[in-house]
């Protein structure tokens, strides 16, 4: 179990700046070290059957950005302004077609600074258009203008990696150029058949989409803030193009070099744990959810063997513990309640808290509960036959049909990761962790492994994953409870920065900058003013850890 924050260390270790130590780099050592991270013997050993990505830029080209209409999804807004970046699908080739990515400008509100604020957003497509939300509003837009970059490939920056199902592309079904080695669909070869060069959708093209986009606002400075994947793409464009970066903001990061489908399992059990601990240290909550881990694991359990029926929707064991570090992203306060009334099932409150998609058909009043694994009853599974219908769990994922957001899933993560771990390195994470979660939680890196084949994407060279001592200053957020991209990542991204300031929010997860009310946003308008210096922090020190408890 890792403790994201301890208590009484957080004046030590928040809001201060770290140092990395590098040869003869001179400043303090660091207030807590990263714990260092064994690597397995298979990975070193491991050798890309593709020759890695080429960092040469050979096109020769003009970016421009256009104006046009904005999409639907924006149109409600009438103080945006949309464009396109045309820049070349790969820049590593001498004959690439032209792309278009998707730019959403918000001019600054009461003036306009000379050096933009360019946000990167960590999912290309539902994501990005949440975003212009987060800073619509923000307090960081009064003094300069905010650029959302879409993730190229992503709709509607054109074209869009888009793969139709197997049935309604016909053409494709029947080619063998759009088929896997087995013969069935695949998508990747579909979209090479219909022209696209998938080694132009990597985080280096997109770090290099950043520049152009800044060349042709003629910027000669500028902010930039990574959410997620993001966050990558903006500490590559600080070590190709130094000078060009005013400030670096990392917002839930997912640092340059790491492993999100393999580490991201052991990480992610570690927020959760982290969790459970602050709920322990608490009189009340541990009074109330007392054994919380070991109820978390046991219901898990019981409901493996006793699925929820349809009505109530939440499926087996292990979709309910999924279920559960969905719930977590949102924040800690509502997670130790959920587990208590699924170990002891009180549904009536377990739906409040997350109910369950076409589920939680509740009684009118309600149930005591006559199964549940505080009860320990003794009942057979419910079957159709017993006139029950049971929620079964959901089969993987079908390659073939794909919406854009999965097809850039898959150019990145196969270019980054797939390429580096083995089925050995991936049984030997799933026995650290606990036996219930141990699938859930690698599933990502397993289905990696099957589907990156297909693929066919360059690895991405690993000595362009190792980043040196990065001069700009740096303010990195991160959630304490987070199990997306875990407070455990937002400390490695520190390590990666002469001068970095990192604040990891007690009870919060995922995505800090939701609401522009928010602490999150008023540390980073503060940082933005001044990036050498500390902020006035008051906000983030008056935050701690909250829990739902039970009525009286």
């Amino acid at each position: 179990m890792f403790a994201i924050i301890p208590q009484g260390l957080s004046a030590d270790l928040i809001g201060v700046p770290f140092y990395r130590l590098e040869g003869l780099a001179a400043g303090p050592a660091p207030a807590e070290a990263v714990p260092a991270e064994a690597v397995p013997a298979a990975e070193l050993s491991a050798s890309p059957q593709l020759p890695p990505l080429s960092p040469a830029l050979v096109a020769e080209y003009q970016p421009a950005l256009v104006e046009t209409p904005c999409p639907e999804e924006v149109q409600g807004d009438p103080t945006l302004l949309c464009s396109y970046l045309t820049v070349p699908e790969n820049r590593s080739s001498a004959e690439s077609r032209s792309i278009e990515v998707l730019v959403v400008e918000l001019a600054g509100l009461d003036g306009e600074a000379p050096d933009p604020l360019i946000v990167l957003a960590g999912h290309p497509d539902e994501e990005f258009f949440d975003q212009i939300g987060w800073f619509a509003n923000a307090p960081a837009r009064a003094q300069r203008s905010i650029y959302l970059l879409q993730a190229r490939g992503s709709h509607p920056s054109r074209p869009a990696l888009a793969c139709p199902s197997a049935a309604d592309s016909t053409s494709a079904a029947d080619s063998t150029s759009a088929a896997d080695s087995t013969g069935q669909p695949s998508c990747a070869a579909f979209l090479r058949q219909q022209g696209f060069d998938l080694a132009g959708y990597t985080l280096d093209q997109r770090a290099y989409d950043v520049v152009d986009l800044a060349q042709t606002l003629a910027a000669e400075s500028i902010n930039l803030l990574g959410n997620d994947i993001g966050a990558a793409v903006a500490q590559r464009v600080a070590e190709r193009a130094p000078e060009l970066v005013r400030s670096i903001v990392l917002e839930s990061p997912l640092p340059l070099g790491t492993h999100r489908s393999l580490a991201g399992g052991l990480d992610s059990y570690a927020a959760l744990s982290t969790l459970f601990a602050d709920c322990a240290r608490e009189r009340a909550c541990a009074a109330a959810y007392p054994d919380l881990e070991t109820h978390f694991l046991q219901l898990i359990d019981w409901y493996n063997a006793h699925p929820t029926s349809a009505e109530i929707g939440y499926g087996d064991g292990t979709a309910i513990a999924a279920r559960i570090f969905q719930q977590l992203q949102a924040g800690g306060d509502s997670v130790p309640a959920l587990i208590h009334a699924l170990y002891t099932g009180d549904f009536s409150t377990a739906c409040r808290i997350a109910p369950a998609a076409g589920g939680c058909l509740l009684p009118a009043t309600p149930q005591t509960p006559t199964a549940s694994p505080a009860l320990s009853a003794d009942t057979p599974t419910p079957t159709e036959a017993d006139g029950v219908s049971v929620e079964k769990p959901q089969g993987g994922t079908e390659i073939f049909q794909l919406s854009p957001h999965q097809s850039t899933y898959y150019t990145l993560a196969c270019s980054e990761e797939a390429s580096r771990y083995t089925d050995d390195d991936l049984q030997r994470l799933q026995s650290r962790l606990p036996a219930q979660v141990a699938s859930l939680l690698t599933a990502p890196a397993t289905e990696l492994l099957a589907s990156c084949p297909q693929w066919q994407m360059p690895p991405a060279a690993t000595g362009d994953r190792v980043l040196p001592a990065l001069g700009v200053p740096a303010l990195i957020l991160a959630g304490a409870y987070d199990p997306v991209t875990p407070a455990r990542w937002a400390r490695r991204s520190a390590a990666d920065f002469d001068q970095a300031f990192l604040y990891v929010f007690a009870g919060q997860g995922h995505n800090l900058l939701q609401h522009p009310e928010s602490c999150a946003h008023q540390l980073l308008a503060a940082f933005l003013e001044r990036p050498q210096q500390r902020v006035n922090a008051y906000c983030f020190h008056r935050l701690h850890a909250t829990f739902e408890l039970p009525p009286p």
